[in-house]
């Protein structure tokens, strides 16, 4: 898939020929990624994009983005990479109270004087709202400490319940109980 998404689109006159769009955008283009939780980018944005009219009759265009990245894992504090994913509905809006009247689920971006808007930012935006805000690896096994507390964790629930039943004045009942049932 070496085809590139178009930088710049009309999403009104592309819906009126109910265009699809499946490409990459560049890991080059995108600029805002926040650096303290991504690391690096490291492939290309793959982009699937269609653009229709919604219920409303309005221009839209919905689509998925998929981009790999580096973080650090914030529990063992390693690298890792993971992928990004990021499912949107763009809407072109020419004012904020265009994009204030768009329903939630939504995103707004302002048309230029040509009609067009910039699909590079808005997949961008897209994506950088997907990222993980505390990147982990997806095991939690990823830190051999963590794995050592939790087996001592359960170590002591299983001999706290083995105390709690010794101690039990009534656990003696609870016993009788069972062989007169048999």
């Amino acid at each position: 898939m070496n085809i590139k998404i178009p930088a710049f689109l009309n999403i009104r006159n592309e819906a009126n020929k109910r265009s699809d769009f499946k490409g990459i955008i560049s890991k080059e283009n995108f600029k805002r990624f926040p650096l303290d939780t991504v690391k690096s980018i490291n492939t290309d944005a793959e982009v699937e994009l269609s653009c229709t009219f919604d219920f409303t009759n309005k221009a839209i265009a919905k689509g998925t983005a998929k981009i790999n990245v580096t973080s650090t894992c914030m529990r063992c504090m390693e690298d890792f990479t993971y992928d990004v994913i990021a499912e949107f509905t763009l809407s072109p809006v020419a004012n904020e109270e265009q994009a204030d009247a768009l329903p939630q689920e939504y995103s707004p971006l302002l048309i230029n004087e040509y009609g067009e808007v910039n699909i590079v930012e808005g997949v961008e935006e897209e994506l950088i709202m997907n990222i993980a805000l505390t990147p982990k690896h997806p095991n939690e096994s990823c830190n051999p400490f963590l794995d050592q507390e939790e087996d001592f964790l359960e170590d002591e629930e299983v001999n706290q319940e083995q105390v709690t039943l010794e101690n039990n004045p009534f656990s003696a009942l609870s016993q009788l109980k069972g062989k007169l049932k048999k």
